[in-house]
C-alpha cells in the first residue's frame, strides 16, 4: 500500500478511486494531517496553465484550496536522496507561483509545499521558497 500511494503521488499512476475508499483518503487526507491542517475544509485538485507564444505554462501537481483563505501548492517529487532546490528551479517556481496567482484570480494567501520521497537538502532557495516539506516518513510513519 505504500509504494501504491508513492507512486500516485508521484504520478506515476493513480489509485481507483471507489464509493467505499476515495482517493483524497489516500492523499488528501494524509497530506493534510502532515501539515496540522487536518480539520480544515479543503478540496484537492491539480492546476494546468496551457501559456502562449508570450507566455510561460505552468503546472501544479497538488492544490490543497482550504476554507481559511489558504492554498498549499504542493510540488511532488521523487528523488533517491534529498531534492535540492537550484537557483534555476527556484525561478521556475517563482515564475510557477506568478503563473497560478494571475491565471486563477485567486487573492488566498499561497503556501508551497513540497512532498518528497527524502525530503529537501538545506540550500538558500529552501529557506527562501518552500513553506513545507513532506517526507514520505510523514504520510507512511
Amino acid at each position: 500500500m505504500k509504494k501504491a500511494i508513492l507512486l500516485a503521488l508521484t504520478g506515476l499512476f493513480l489509485i481507483p478511486a471507489t464509493a467505499q475508499t476515495p482517493l483524497r483518503t489516500y492523499i488528501d487526507d494524509p497530506v493534510k494531517k502532515a501539515l496540522q491542517i487536518g480539520g480544515v475544509q479543503s478540496t484537492a485538485s491539480s492546476w494546468r496553465h496551457p501559456g502562449t507564444s508570450s507566455e510561460a505554462g505552468a503546472q501544479i501537481d497538488l492544490l490543497l484550496d482550504r476554507a481559511d483563505q489558504c492554498i498549499n501548492i504542493c510540488e511532488i517529487k521523487f528523488s533517491t536522496q534529498p531534492f535540492v532546490i537550484d537557483k534555476k528551479y527556484s525561478r521556475e517556481l517563482e515564475q510557477k507561483l506568478a503563473a497560478f496567482r494571475q491565471n486563477s484570480g485567486s487573492r488566498k494567501t499561497l503556501f508551497l509545499t513540497f512532498i518528497t520521497t527524502y525530503g529537501l537538502s538545506d540550500t538558500i532557495y529552501k529557506e527562501q521558497l518552500a513553506d513545507a516539506d513532506i517526507t514520505m516518513d510523514a504520510l507512511f510513519g
